[in-house]
Parts: C-alpha cells; structure tokens; sequence
C-alpha cells in the first residue's frame, strides 16, 4: 500500500501527471482571457507540453510563467495580426452568408472563406508551436509556420479536427475547458516534432535521440 502511493511509484508519477495537465489547462484559460494574449499563452503551454507533460518534469507554474514571457512581444504581435484577420474573415463570412440566399455564387465565396477562417486557426496553432521551439524574427516565424500549415496537410487537418472535436465538447461539456487544453498541445506537439524532424540536421537528431534515452533510461 504504501509502495503504490511512494513518490517513485508508477500511480503516484500517473497522477501527478494528471494534476499537471489540469494545472496547465487552468493557467492556459486565465492567461488567455486578455484575448490578445492567446498566442502567448498556448505558447506556453506548448512549452510545459514539452518541458513536464511530455519530458523530464518541473513545476508547471514556472515553466508556463518563463515560456510566456519570452519573446513576449513578438508573441502578442502575431496573435494580434492573426486575430484581426479572423475578425476580418469572420465579418466577410457574416455578409457573405446572406448574400448567398440570393445568388449561389456567394454561396461558393462563403464555404472558401469559411475554410480560410479554418486555415488561420491551424495557422495561430503551428505558430504558437513553432514560437516556443525555434527563437526567430516574427516575420520569420509567421512565415515558416504558414507554409508548414499548407506543405504538412495532412497534420494540419488531424489538428483542425482534434480542435473542432474539443471545441464540441466544451459546449456540451463546459467542465472539460480545465483539461483539453493540455491535452489538444500535447497531442499538437508530437505531430509537430515530427516535422521538425524532417527539417533538422542529423547532427541534431543525433542530439535528441541521446537526450530521449537518457531520460528513459533514468
């Protein structure tokens, strides 16, 4: 009995495993709430993805707190552009839907801007991802993680619809907002490390695959 609940045992690491994800989820939503600070905020969540739910652990308060304020500027600089083109798509979507019971041609325009509001979605997420792991110029980072979002397809439509699906959730089941957060980084995270790979030197590679037995090794 005791053994099970030792810090070392197997249920003691699941369920400090499980507390972190419902602390990460809670910090995400308070840090979110300014709107413009959302980039931010998956940013680090993004980084306690990779630093504690999915590496060696670490108090989840701290690395959320240092992977939000780093390059804090550059981060509410592309929420801020790629919000404001949501609300554009959004408004254009609003106009085009009555538009459409008069002539079906806006009916086409609609359903091509309702996928362009998909798309920027997709693209704030690799953003966000990409903004924790790479330290480049906002230009840059905009950039790289678009044409990630359009050249990876495939992945970029298994994160729309995983964050379609939890979107669907929380309205039935508002309760969920204190876990999907972590949950949809961490599953967002381990595709995209899968690209990243694709793109790294085999030095690198080399680099983290030591990294990884050493911690399982541990």
């Amino acid at each position: 009995m005791n053994k099970n609940f030792s810090y070392e045992s197997k249920f003691s690491q699941i369920l400090m495993k499980i507390v972190d994800f419902f602390y990460a989820s809670i910090l995400w939503v308070v840090f979110s709430i300014p709107i413009v600070t959302i980039g931010a905020s998956t940013k680090a969540l993004f980084h306690v993805t990779r630093d504690v739910l999915n590496g060696e652990g670490g108090y989840v308060s701290k690395v959320f707190w240092s992977g939000f304020i780093e390059n804090i500027k550059s981060s509410l600089l592309m929420c801020i552009i790629q919000e404001l083109l949501l609300i554009v798509l959004s408004f254009d979507s609003y106009v085009l839907v009555n538009l459409a019971k008069s002539n079906s041609t806006f009916a086409v325009l609609y359903y091509i801007n309702y996928f362009m509001i998909l798309y920027v979605i997709v693209w704030m997420i690799y953003t966000a991802a990409y903004n924790n792991r790479f330290k480049e110029n906002t230009k840059k980072m905009l950039k790289n993680s678009a044409i990630l979002a359009v050249g990876y397809l495939p992945y970029s439509i298994m994160i729309i619809v995983v964050f379609l699906a939890a979107v669907l959730l929380f309205y039935y089941v508002k309760i969920s907002i204190f876990f999907l957060p972590a949950i949809n980084s961490f599953f967002v995270d381990s595709l995209m490390e899968k690209i990243y790979r694709k793109h790294m030197s085999e030095e690198d590679l080399k680099k983290i695959q030591r990294d990884e037995e050493k911690k399982y090794n541990r």
